[in-house]
């Protein structure tokens, strides 16, 4: 519970918690990410493997998230469970799921194979897949390309509009001057996430 990768200096430490940041390569160099991963379930059937559990106190993303770029937690602590774990507890099964504590359910299955009907993404697509989203974004902070874009028409009813930084017009000005094509969707849900039945 609570295991730490990339923990800062003084911040209590306990196996098989670590210091050091997972990376991934970029042209940039390696991008250095940290976090704490809230539980992590060893099998204890004699066949190796874990599952990773992420708490949620809302409402949890969804595969539709992580295939569009706008959520890459879980595969990121994919990636860091299994630094933290080792070759030791590496198997051929590994899961990972989001847990809204107020509607249990598994959410957004990562996993190497089907459970129950719900739909789910195997690790090494979503792995590849959140880790080029981290590359192209940070690839545009560097060069300073902050675009605004809500992920769907802004309301009418919004409080905010005269405050707001978006405006239909300016995106699609800045976007014509300075597209940033690759920010586009790397993949669309549908060619992942399978369904229960397909």
């Amino acid at each position: 519970m609570e295991v730490p990768f990339g923990a800062r200096e003084g911040e209590p430490l306990t196996p098989p918690g670590r210091r050091e940041p997972i990376t991934v390569d970029s042209p940039h160099g390696p991008i250095r990410i940290r976090g704490r991963i809230d539980r992590i379930d060893l099998a204890d059937t004699g066949e190796r493997g874990y599952a990773v559990v992420d708490y949620k106190s809302g409402s949890a993303p969804s595969l539709k998230a992580m295939s569009t770029g706008t959520s890459f937690q879980l595969p990121i602590y994919l990636w860091a469970a299994e630094a933290l774990l080792g070759a030791a507890e590496k198997g051929p099964r590994r899961f990972a799921f989001f847990l809204p504590i107020r509607k249990p359910g598994q959410v957004g299955l990562i996993a190497t194979e089907r459970i129950g009907r719900k739909g789910w993404v195997k690790p090494g697509e979503a792995l590849d897949r959140a880790a080029e989203y981290i590359r192209r974004f940070t690839d545009a902070m560097r060069r300073g390309f902050f675009p605004v874009y809500p992920r769907g028409d802004c309301p009418g009813y919004c409080h905010f509009h005269e405050i707001c930084r978006y405006a239909k017009w300016r995106v699609s000005r800045k976007w014509e001057l300075h597209p940033i094509p690759e920010l586009a969707v790397v993949k669309d849900a549908a060619d992942d996430a399978e369904e229960a039945d397909a």
